[in-house]
């Protein structure tokens, strides 16, 4: 099984921005507060779910994932359709709790599931 690693320092940032915001973007319609999202589309990365959206350094892409990345691997590691999926509270309060630490946020997929952890350096 591929884990996908996401700079743990630079998706504390991107958690920062969406809890300080007062409005967030919601996911296929539906409202979802603070968060984070994962997306799949041209490479796989993370993202804050906050308005107004940054504009710099806006996404963490996963190591070996960005958006130049062979999309034969990508899809054998996150399946062919793009998605988006909300990492709501949970999640967020496990990275937070790392305050802003040396690691990765790991997510691991599993066919139509997927698990999250913390790795500490």
């Amino acid at each position: 099984m591929t884990e996908l690693l996401f700079d743990l320092r630079e998706t504390s940032r991107l958690l920062a921005h969406a809890m300080t915001c007062r409005e967030h973007r919601t996911v296929y319609g539906d409202v979802t507060g603070a968060g984070l999202w994962w997306i799949k589309d041209s490479g796989t990365y993370i993202m804050s779910n906050g308005i107004p959206v940054l504009t710099e350094n806006h996404v963490v892409y996963a190591e070996g994932y960005d958006s130049t990345c062979d999309w034969d691997d990508l899809r054998n590691v996150c399946g062919g359709d793009d998605f988006v999926e909300y990492l709501g509270a949970d999640v967020c309060e496990m990275i937070a709790r790392c305050d802003g630490a040396e690691g990765h946020l790991v997510i691991i997929p599993d066919g139509d599931t997927f698990t999250i952890e913390v790795r500490l350096k």
